[in-house]
């Protein structure tokens, strides 16, 4: 390309023309620059497109975007992540791949994750990221920090294929950044396929999430919707570990060998300040399929609450709920961190215990029991194996351990004790009077996937997702999927 200078730009006696020579001078310095470095930008200055799929050239064309720009990263193989540098969106824009069959990133070996979005509003689609089977221990995949909220996944494929047999792999998705208050959606995950071999997820929510009332039906959450999600073949039973104060919605996705877990205290020490050592704060899992190998669960809450209703588990043995308490069922030996220290295991005079399942909002805004807590029980309602009622196990791996049982001198201990039928949980849906009395689902989709379609309720898994329906009211059950 031929770019000329205007003719009195060569004249330097001409000063009165000094200013715009200047600036002639920096435009084509500008477009021979971009032009070496390989990337362009369109005439509408809103769509870059990186001069490779190599992690230097895509973060070079992030750099040069603007807030609402899409960057567009072309069809290659690549690898990204390292122990010294990741590609960073640190604004909000839309990165973007090829598709999912022809832009694919492998994960290397790294202490960091091989993309790190750390902007609000930015969009993360369609391209393969995947683990090298050479690489010992890959670095995460995907990581945001604390400061980004409102941000999309999707059209991406997450593949564990070629992981190295006996090593360990980062996260898929690593949602730990300390978030200090409750405000917009945290995210959205949708339409995505993912493959996981154990804990893949690790996600903590806000730390005024039990001071502050709940948001289930509501905005404040991480969405995760109309995914596929896949074990790897060979590979761990995999699992989503919602962790302390974290508030998800788990909607009209398609699981095969994972299970969605609540997890309870203990975890995630050192977190906040003052640090509590909270459970999950709730969850709302609904319109979910588990099809075939769906290992030993399907839902494991093991603290805060939620609404699990019209979920459905097709071609397995499996496919139970299991509400747990772990002071309860094996303590916290030894451990100066768990709130009952020194004590071991927590016996039937310490009811309720602080975050257990059923318990909700603080009262004291610096709980020392779930007395301190107002009592929120879950709801439990359509869900089906085979067309048959889902088991609820409100006594997972046959109660306490007898180390419990000892130290409380009760050899009839049980978990059900403190999480009973009718006080920590109903099955059935909310009625009046209930706490959470009225409840309705958040819009579906969610706003910020941009998508039209709403979602069809009598439809579990993927395939009531995005449909061209005019179902605007609250989820339905299933048909033949009740629990009575």
């Amino acid at each position: 390309m031929l770019i000329k200078l205007p003719k009195k730009c060569y004249n330097h006696d001409i000063r009165l023309e000094i200013m715009n020579c200047i600036k002639y001078k920096l435009i084509f310095l500008a477009i021979m620059f971009f032009g070496v470095f390989g990337w362009t930008k369109s005439s509408g200055a809103d769509t870059i497109t990186a001069a490779s799929c190599s992690q230097a050239d895509v973060q070079a064309a992030i750099n040069s975007a603007a807030t609402g720009d899409t960057v567009l990263i072309p069809a290659g193989n690549c690898t990204w992540g390292s122990t010294s540098a990741q590609v960073v969106v640190n604004k909000g824009i839309t990165l973007q791949g090829s598709g999912k069959d022809s832009t694919v990133i492998t994960v290397g070996l790294g202490t960091w994750s091989a993309l790190s979005i750390k902007s609000s509003n930015a969009n993360i689609k369609n391209f393969t990221m995947k683990t090298d089977i050479n690489t010992t221990n890959n670095a995460d995949f995907i990581s945001v920090a604390s400061a980004a909220e409102q941000w999309t996944i999707s059209g991406m494929k997450f593949d564990q294929t070629d992981k190295k047999l006996g090593t360990g792999t980062g996260y898929i998705f690593d949602l730990t950044s300390k978030r200090s208050n409750t405000t917009n959606t945290y995210g959205v995950i949708y339409n995505n396929e993912i493959m996981f071999d154990g804990e893949q997820v690790n996600f903590r929510g806000p730390c005024d999430s039990w001071n502050i009332a709940h948001s289930m039906g509501g905005a404040q959450n991480l969405f995760v919707e109309g995914n596929t999600f896949t074990k790897r073949p060979g590979g761990s039973i995999g699992y989503w570990d919602n962790n302390a104060n974290s508030r998800a919605v788990f909607r009209y996705n398609t699981f095969n060998g994972v299970y969605i877990d609540a997890h309870g205290s203990w975890s995630n020490y050192e977190l906040c300040s003052p640090d509590t050592h909270p459970s999950a704060r709730h969850v709302e899992i609904y319109n979910n399929a588990w099809d075939g190998d769906v290992g030993w669960t399907t839902m494991y809450i093991r603290g805060g609450t939620g609404l699990l209703y019209n979920n459905a588990v097709t071609n397995n043995t499996h496919g139970r709920i299991q509400l747990d308490e772990y002071y309860v069922r094996s303590g916290k030996l030894n451990s100066p961190k768990w709130p009952y220290y020194p004590s071991a295991c927590a016996c039937d005079a310490d009811y309720p215990v602080i975050f257990q399942v059923g318990r909700g909002l603080n009262i004291d805004p610096t709980p020392t029991t779930g007395s301190d807590q107002a009592s929120e029980p879950i709801f439990i309602w359509n869900n089906a194996k085979d067309l048959a009622p889902v088991t609820i196990d409100n006594n997972p791996y046959g109660g306490p351990s007898a180390a419990c049982k000892t130290y409380c001198n009760d050899t009839t201990l049980t978990v059900a004790d403190f999480i009973s039928e009718n006080r920590e949980y109903y099955t059935r849906a909310p009625q009046t009077g209930d706490w959470i009395y009225p409840y309705a689902p958040y819009t579906c989709p969610h706003p910020l996937t941009g998508l039209t379609d709403t979602c069809d309720s009598s439809i579990v898994g993927v395939a009531g997702y995005n449909v061209n329906a005019a179902d605007t009211m609250p989820p339905s059950p299933p048909s033949g999927l009740v629990i009575e």
